[in-house]
């Protein structure tokens, strides 16, 4: 089986770049995917999706990977008042007039992705934008600037544009 982008389609939506892709398949595997996708009354376009959406998920990192590059990030910074203060805007805490004392770095990872999951709709979207190179990051995936404080100041700074950008 051949697997390759026939053409990138500059579409995004909530900061995802879309791909199209031309599977390729020989007589053998078409009638895998199509005797697969009978047993599951889905088509064949259904099952390649499918199974392409488990290899990414392979290539995804975990909620545990993320967190942890975050933890060391934010150990890093000197000062995390602008970062916190960011960081409960995003999420909606700020508005709530009550701020609890931050301090631990875990407690400012997850805060990070409850903004990530708040802007992108879920923790998978999130981190599926993560592993993407971004143009307003000259081209890097956002994972790859996780384990500096420059780089996640960054992303933050990124996360409050695209929330801004999306209609509610």
């Amino acid at each position: 089986m051949n697997c390759h982008a026939s053409e990138t389609v500059v579409a995004y939506d909530m900061g995802k770049k879309f791909v199209s892709v031309t599977l390729d398949l020989d007589e053998e595997t078409l009638t895998i995917l199509e005797r697969a996708s009978a047993k599951r009354s889905a088509t064949v376009s259904q099952m390649a999706q499918e199974l392409i959406s488990k290899a990414l998920h392979e290539l995804m990192p975990s909620h545990q990977d993320v967190l942890g590059a975050l933890k060391e990030a934010i150990r890093a910074l000197s000062d995390k008042s602008p970062l916190l203060d960011q960081l409960l805007a995003l999420t909606g805490k700020a508005m709530e007039g009550k701020r609890e004392p931050v301090d631990d770095a875990s407690d400012v990872a997850l805060l990070v992705m409850q903004a990530g999951t708040k802007v992108f709709g879920s923790d998978q979207g999130f981190l599926e934008w993560l592993t993407y190179p971004v143009p307003a990051l000259e081209d890097a995936t956002p994972l790859s600037l996780l384990s500096s404080s420059s780089g996640l100041q960054k992303i933050i700074d990124l996360l409050g544009t695209i929330e801004r950008r999306v209609p509610s």
